[in-house]
Formats: structure tokens, sequence, C-alpha cells
């Protein structure tokens, strides 16, 4: 069970404040961690559009841990 994760976000788009603060919540209810320091993780969220989700891909692969991408964008690949 993953109970350690890491959220990549992109801060100039306008929904990623209030999405951050509604997944922060349920990450609460279900005892799941946020960290900052990303070796700690169990998996990256990123929370932004494709050059967001592509940043944290790399990250995700240095790391050999799951990405999960919440697109918050326009376009979305």
């Amino acid at each position: 069970m993953i109970n350690k994760i890491f959220i990549s976000i992109n801060k100039e788009k306008p929904n990623a404040f209030v999405t951050l603060t509604e997944l922060s919540g349920l990450a609460k209810e279900r005892e799941i961690e946020i960290v900052e320091d990303l070796s700690e993780a169990q998996c990256i969220i990123s929370l932004g559009g494709d050059g967001t989700f592509l940043y944290a891909a790399h990250s995700a692969i240095e790391n050999n841990i799951p990405l999960l991408g919440i697109n918050l964008g326009r376009f979305g690949f």
C-alpha cells in the first residue's frame, strides 16, 4: 500500500491549489503522508498540464516510482 506521496504542482494553473487542498484532505483521511523529499515518496502525483506531467515523469523514472497525472491544463495528451 502506498502511504507516502510527493505532489508536483504547476503553481500557474488556477485550479492547482484548490485541487491540492482537496487532495491533501483526502490523503489525511486515508492516513497518507504528503512528503516534501522525493526520495521518501512511494508515488508522485502531478497536478498541472502536459509540461508538469513530463517534468514529474523524469523524476519518477529517476527514482523508479509510479506517477499519477491529474490534468488541469486546456489540451492534454
